[in-house]
């Protein structure tokens, strides 16, 4: 592959079929690539619109989304053909994208973020107060409470216990952690988020 392209996400696929499968995107190629894992080589590359970046496969790993950042939407791709079969509506430049854990609903950070009201940075300080070593049910049950992405399950441990990653930036201030064994403190240094009507 070119140097120049620019690898935004990889997902790697549970089904045995697709289990030795990634899925890039290359963000100015206006296209993503299939790699074959075993082989450690490309086997197929295609156009898919404008900037793609965010990627993600469907429960039943027969879709793929991605995010177009300079199409405004979010593409949908047949997984074994590879063929555009929709697009959802996003709001503009759609980065990052995230299935409910049903697989019935796909939210974009930037949209849903923005739709919210919320005027936070990306690289805004931790608001959140939780234990980061968690037991394992414990974990997924705050990553699949949150359909911002909040709180990410990093690895599960034998012991039983998992790790938390938190992106405090995703955060839209529902206050659902409060009642689930964790401390949502004002974002911010003490004034918490601005929000603007909508």
């Amino acid at each position: 592959m070119q140097a120049s392209l620019i690898f935004i996400a990889a997902m790697l696929a549970a089904a045995p079929a697709l289990a030795d499968t990634a899925y890039i995107t290359n963000e100015k190629g206006n296209s993503i690539t299939v790699v074959d894992l075993e082989k450690l080589a490309a086997v197929k590359t295609v156009e898919v619109g404008q900037r793609p970046r965010g990627i993600a496969l469907s429960k039943d790993q027969k879709l793929i989304y991605v995010c177009l950042g300079d199409d405004d939407t979010i593409a949908i791709l047949d997984a074994k053909t590879l063929d555009r079969v929709g697009d959802l509506p996003s709001g503009p430049d759609p980065e990052q994208l995230r299935l409910s854990p049903d697989g019935k609903l796909v939210f974009d950070k930037l949209s849903s973020v923005f739709a919210s009201g919320n005027e936070t940075r990306d690289d805004q300080p931790d608001h959140l107060r939780v234990q980061h070593r968690v037991p394992v049910e414990v974990a997924r049950m705050w990553s699949h409470m949150c359909p911002a992405r909040v709180y990410e399950v990093d690895a599960d441990g034998d012991d039983g216990m998992a790790q938390v990653r938190v992106n405090p930036s995703n955060c839209v201030q529902c206050g659902a952690i409060s009642a689930k064994g964790g401390r949502l403190t004002p974002a911010e240094g003490g004034s918490g988020p601005e929000y603007s009507a909508t």
